[in-house]
């Protein structure tokens, strides 16, 4: 194939797409227990037009991420969250080297799906821009506050 054959089916998918019609969203995600900010993580909007998603970096995010042109059509989208930090590592016992780390989430998994998640959001085409939204701390299965 021709590169300038690549090019224009490239170009008319992202026409399809819808490519740069959206709204840019931004907030803060923080944890309802204490108000802090989730430290690491994606936000994800999931609804009829597609799924789109922010980088949660010290508690904020943008959609598409900082200097991203794509934003989200107007709609109704369900919301929900990934956030993991890297824990114990495993340590190799021959050679004591660490060969991996535990993954530990952030977020209550309440949030973590979208079948599950309590939060949706409708994006208008003039409407809100920010989104500001609080979620619960994960806690270990047995572990009680």
């Amino acid at each position: 194939m021709s590169n300038k054959f690549l090019f224009f089916a490239a170009f008319f998918v992202l026409c399809l797409c819808g490519c740069g019609n959206g709204i840019k969203i931004s907030g803060t995600v923080t944890y309802e227990e204490d108000g802090l900010p989730v430290e690491r993580g994606f936000i994800n909007f999931s609804g009829a037009t597609g799924s789109f998603s922010g980088i949660i970096k010290n508690g904020k995010y943008v959609t598409g991420g900082e200097k991203a042109v794509q934003g989200i059509p107007a709609g109704q989208y369900k919301v929900w969250f990934s956030g993991v930090q890297k824990g114990e590592h495993i340590i190799d016992t021959k050679t004591g080297i660490p060969e991996s780390s535990i993954i530990m989430p952030l977020i209550a998994d309440e949030f973590c799906a979208e079948n599950k998640t309590p939060i949706s959001f409708e994006v208008k085409p003039d409407g809100q821009k920010t989104f500001d939204v609080q979620v619960k701390k994960y806690e270990p299965r047995g572990k009680k506050p």
